[in-house]
């Protein structure tokens, strides 16, 4: 019973702003892994909206995305076979923060991505193969805002996507968040 009481607070406290919808855009890097020593890394993208149902919970839906860009270095240094591997997703999920002062908000995120996976090969000499793959999996972050005159907040954070075809991704965002 203690530690109900303990968690209650949290449960009551107060949103950061007075505002239920957020829209959000964000850059970054992701670092891509999968079977086979499949690897990549690059430059990523995400955009999200998030419905704020109750002080400290958000639905939330988005749109992310890594273009790898590791063997497009490799292949102009030295023309040597490559491999790409890039993707997309579409996520859909729970966003749960807290807000220890007014402004600064702390949240964990989680739910399911559609994701879809390109991995590129180029032999030397050879002629390029892609494989695509698509599939639903799971996802989860944490990350922090800083929250500038009640509607802008600047925001880090990094999100795990659990990728199709047994690939997954660590990526890390900074961004702007717009609230209404």
């Amino acid at each position: 019973m203690k530690k109900i009481l303990h968690l209650l607070p949290l449960l009551l406290s107060s949103t950061v702003c007075a505002s239920n919808h957020q829209i959000g855009l964000a850059v970054g890097y992701g670092d891509t892994e999968g079977a086979d020593n499949w690897a990549d890394s690059g430059f990523a993208v995400k955009i999200d909206y998030a419905y704020q149902f109750h002080p400290n919970f958000a639905a939330e839906f988005g749109y992310a995305g890594v273009e790898g860009m590791t063997s497009n270095v490799i292949t102009s240094l030295f023309g040597s076979t490559t491999q790409e591997v890039s993707y997309s997703t579409g996520f859909a999920g729970i966003k749960s923060g807290i807000s220890p002062v007014s402004f600064l908000n702390f949240y964990a995120v989680g739910g399911v991505n559609y994701s879809e996976v390109k991995k590129t090969y180029t032999p030397t000499g050879g002629i390029q193969r892609t494989d695509s793959h698509t599939g639903v999996n799971p996802y989860y972050g944490i990350g922090g805002d800083l929250i500038l005159f009640s509607r802008v907040g600047l925001n880090l954070e990094y999100r795990k996507f659990v990728l199709a075809d047994n690939f997954d991704s660590d990526a890390v965002f900074t961004g702007i968040n717009f609230r209404f």
